[in-house]
């Protein structure tokens, strides 16, 4: 799918490690989702370079 296309895009740009979380957040009670749960909660995600 689009992930897929999606890292082969940074590989391409030369990302060496990409780590991708499997969990759905609509599937997993435990995480937030908007399109599941009410329109306020908390997402982040983190981003770095060495």
């Amino acid at each position: 799918g689009d992930g897929y296309r999606r890292q082969c895009q940074l590989r391409d740009l030369g990302v060496e490690s990409i780590d991708v979380d499997p969990r759905c957040t609509v599937a997993d009670p435990t995480l937030f989702s908007h399109r599941r749960d009410a329109p306020t909660g908390r997402f982040a995600s983190l981003v770095w370079m060495e």
